[in-house]
């Protein structure tokens, strides 16, 4: 498995950042389904917002994980984020434009604007997420 991170050209690429990066996403990949290609970038995404994954046609492998985190901050983005890139890897979410999601099959329509970060949690990938990234982190650190 290849793991490239990317850091904004603005900044300087943090060394233990994108170590911990790296071996998250190696040990990851003898976990759970993930392409043998991932790129992990780190940005400003504001203060509310820790990582996301980049899910575009074509572009099923890149998440992207707030600069501002700390060191011990990251590691749950980044287990989450790697998560919902195995959902997709594996044909359980699509996500198409638009605020559309098939999630197993099942088309839902969601609007960020207008939905509470509480009924954000409950949509089924991302309850997904929250059931397996303890697992997942236990089996990658112990």
């Amino acid at each position: 498995m290849n793991v490239k991170v990317i850091f904004p050209k603005d900044s300087q690429p943090d060394i233990a950042k994108a170590t911990i990066a790296e071996r998250l996403c190696q040990a990851a990949f003898l976990c759970i389904n993930l392409p043998d290609y991932i790129e992990v970038h780190f940005a400003k995404l504001g203060p509310s917002i820790y990582g996301e994954t980049i899910l575009k046609p074509g572009i099923n492998r890149s998440i992207t994980i707030n600069l501002d985190l700390s060191i011990a901050e990251i590691i749950y983005p980044i287990t989450h984020e790697l998560i919902h890139l195995s959902q997709v890897y594996e044909g359980k979410l699509v996500v198409g434009g638009r605020g559309i999601y098939v999630w197993e099959g099942k088309t839902y329509k969601v609007d960020p604007a207008k939905i509470s970060y509480m009924a954000y949690k409950e949509l089924p990938w991302e309850y997904d997420v929250a059931v397996r990234q303890k697992k997942l982190i236990e089996q990658i650190i112990g």
